[in-house]
């Protein structure tokens, strides 16, 4: 069986870290639609077919974000030297002149936009959760087990809502506006409620959270939970000042968050609860292979982004031209579909 059965969940995350690095930086439109290519070959070949439905809304979805991508760009930026209409001045915000410029531009937005949910979605249906769940340290198990009970929760309010609208309709109450929903909730809660209590008894019952802290103090605790916001926050501004197009400081933020949440994860006081796996990961050839080829990936891509940032970046201001096409980056971006060739030519799942 290939998929989400044939490569070790780690491999997947590298694999989608060095994808979104070049989804959220690069804006050549080449490099965009090749990584989107990449990605829909490896959610096809790799992708069980039971999991496959899920494409269907991105396909929905795309001409609605390519449409307020590039609506929103050319009734907002006033640069350019292509007019493709002109507005009366009068009008406010979106009076002047309307270009290619600002078309083009929002296309691409729109584009890497697609292309980084697209990403997102294989990523998603590529892994099973509960061996990311199973590989993570001790010390953040509990967090991941709650983050996944409170992702579960979110198609079972979906369906809890269908059946309720229903219901209500086979009782001759009609759904015609937002009042009418109100009669809604207080099932909707009530089912909510139940499912969580029926949650906590059965973590309870399997001694989720039971025992006593080995190691540590109610103080120590609170300073590790400091260090880890601090380290999130310094992460997300490293982040911010990346994507604007820092040079400098987005290193040492991205240094002083990775420290900053060691520290804190170090520091974090741990459960005294065993963890049980009845199943161990095998970490195989392809495996290493999907790794390499993704590293490959991303260190190319950051030398390329770094020595020459115009390659992989589009700026139709105030000139419209064609985008440069960076070679070395076309030319090693195929390594990210190692993993589809691994599944239509390799030996297949030995497991």
């Amino acid at each position: 069986m290939s998929g989400v059965t044939t490569f070790d969940v780690r491999a997947w995350m590298v694999w989608g870290t060095s994808a979104f690095l070049i989804a959220l930086l690069a804006r050549n439109p080449f490099v965009l639609v090749e990584l989107g290519i990449v990605a829909l070959t490896v959610r096809f070949a790799c992708v069980p077919p039971e999991r496959l439905a899920g494409i269907g809304w991105i396909l929905r979805v795309a001409p609605l974000m390519l449409a307020i991508g590039v609506v929103f760009n050319v009734l907002t930026v006033r640069s350019g030297d292509r007019v493709l209409a002109t507005l009366p001045d009068s009008w406010p915000v979106i009076g002047g002149d309307l270009t290619w410029n600002a078309f083009a531009y929002g296309v691409v937005s729109a584009l890497a936009l697609f292309v980084l949910l697209l990403v997102g979605t294989t990523l998603g249906a590529l892994m099973r959760w509960i061996d990311l769940t199973r590989i993570l340290p001790q010390r953040v198990a509990p967090l991941a087990v709650a983050g996944s009970v409170a992702w579960v929760f979110l198609p079972e309010l979906s369906r809890s809502f269908t059946d309720i609208r229903e219901t209500m309709a086979l009782r001759g109450i009609p759904l015609r506006g937002p009042r009418s929903f109100l009669p809604l909730v207080v099932p909707l809660l009530a089912q909510g409620l139940e499912r969580a209590m029926t949650t906590a008894e059965v973590l309870e019952a399997r001694g989720f959270g039971g025992r006593p802290v080995r190691a540590g103090s109610r103080r120590a605790g609170g300073m590790a939970d400091l260090a880890l916001i601090a380290g999130l926050v310094a992460l997300a501004a490293g982040s911010y000042d990346l994507v604007s197009g820092g040079r400098i400081a987005w290193p040492i933020l991205f240094a002083g968050g990775a420290a900053a949440l060691g520290t804190g994860l170090l520091r974090r006081p741990v459960a005294d609860a065993p963890r049980t796996r009845y199943r161990l990961a095998r970490w195989r050839w392809m495996d290493t292979a999907t790794c390499a080829g993704s590293v490959a990936v991303a260190a190319i891509f950051l030398w390329r982004w770094i020595a020459q940032p115009a390659g992989l970046g589009f700026d139709p201001y105030p000139h419209l031209e064609w985008p440069p096409v960076d070679l070395p980056m076309m030319l090693v971006m195929p390594l990210l579909a190692l993993p589809a060739a691994i599944v239509a030519f390799g030996p297949g799942d030995d497991r």
